[in-house]
């Protein structure tokens, strides 16, 4: 079984397979006090990895059924908690760097390993289309692509330090975000050049942490109209559970701002219903995208604002081609098309057709949501159309 082959694994051979790119960094742990390092040649101890072979294919051939990097890896088949390595972060990083940049110009022509820097970054408020985003990129060319869709190292690192008052310098983080990405970067498979990362919604905040690490990578931020995208995240009922309510309990400290600006202090972040907190949570998203595009050095930002409305046509006419500089003919305009008519979380059991109802959650809003929404949302929802994508 997968438990007593694992056992047999040399440290060697564990080392072997993460340095030769056949398996992949799926999970990252960071102890308290990880980043409290003053040393810059070694900014983090103690920070574990875990790495498992990827089934790629199944993604790259049908990224609905997989939408998510959590679905990729349960499906595959040598990423049971017995296969998984773990291994000293730093130390395979190290080790990794020094393998890829080797002069033996002879074994790199053999395994074919290399780490492909990120061609993009995708935020969003979630619930937005995001995912849609992410398929349409793998399915693009799929040979060529690979996209991690909300995968957990890298917003692990970037969050390493937010709650953590032993982290000793913001750099260290950075760099432990870029190690991150550069493992997950690496390939042994020669067609492979697209390197893009969906981040989760709240990794938003984390924005100017990814440009620090990356800072010439392009990023892009999708955003929806107020009312819909607070229906979609509070259907069905589902009270506390939705995804605009899970920090309920620890809210962002952008969001206690936020509160505190629109009430003046009259009243408290605990008071909010789940509809205004919803609101008001999606709000901080915005404003930090939005605040990371004000304060880009050029004219010519490495951000842009995607609206719901224009995904497909946006992605084809501009993000691709003229913001992440990556060619797209016929076949791949395609193929993106196609997946845009298939529901974009469709997994195994629940794929199905999409369908428009976006006019739907406007006429069954009730008035709670509508009236958040135009507490929070509307105010920054009109500037971030302003400055969106033209289709």
């Amino acid at each position: 079984n997968s438990s007593s082959s694992q056992q047999k694994l040399t440290f060697s051979l564990k080392e072997s397979l993460i340095l030769d790119a056949e398996v992949h960094l799926v999970d990252i742990y960071v102890p308290h006090g990880a980043l409290s390092s003053f040393s810059s040649s070694i900014p983090y101890t103690d920070v574990v990895g875990k790495f498992c072979r990827i089934d790629w294919e199944l993604h790259k051939m049908d990224p609905s059924s997989y939408p998510m990097y959590k679905d990729l890896v349960a499906n595959s088949e040598n990423c049971d908690n017995g296969s998984v390595i773990e291994m000293d972060l730093h130390t395979i990083v190290q080790k990794a760097k020094e393998y890829d940049f080797s002069s033996d110009a002879a074994a790199a022509a053999i395994t074919n390993v290399k780490s492909m820097k990120p061609t993009g970054f995708v935020f969003h408020e979630s619930r937005c289309g995001s995912t849609l985003v992410a398929n349409a990129l793998a399915i693009l060319d799929p040979a060529k692509t690979r996209v991690y869709s909300e995968s957990a190292p890298p917003l692990a690192a970037a969050r390493a330090c937010e709650n953590d008052k032993s982290c000793n310098h913001r750099k260290n983080a950075v760099q432990l975000l870029h190690d991150v990405i550069y493992l997950m970067g690496r390939t042994n498979d020669p067609y492979e050049t697209s390197l893009f990362f969906k981040i989760q919604s709240v990794g938003t905040h984390s924005i100017r942490l990814f440009k620090e690490a990356y800072p010439d990578t392009p990023w892009i931020f999708v955003f929806r109209e107020p009312v819909q995208i607070m229906m979609s995240h509070l259907k069905d009922n589902v009270g506390d559970r939705a995804v605009c309510l899970r920090s309920k309990n620890f809210p962002h400290r952008n969001l206690k701002r936020l509160v505190e600006e629109r009430f003046h202090g009259t009243r408290s972040i605990h008071s909010l219903s789940n509809e205004e907190f919803c609101a008001a949570h999606l709000a901080t998203l915005c404003r930090s995208a939005l605040l990371e595009l004000s304060t880009a050095a050029s004219t010519e930002s490495l951000g842009k604002l995607v609206n719901y409305k224009d995904i497909p046509d946006a992605l084809i006419t501009n993000i691709i081609p003229d913001h992440f500089h990556v060619d797209i003919d016929e076949d791949g305009e395609e193929r993106i098309m196609e997946i845009s008519q298939k529901y974009s979380k469709g997994r195994n059991t629940r794929a199905r057709v999409w369908e428009e109802d976006s006019e739907q959650k406007e006429k069954i809003a009730s008035e709670e949501v509508i009236m958040a929404s135009k507490t929070f949302l509307e105010p920054i929802f009109e500037e971030l159309q302003n400055l969106a994508v033209a289709v």
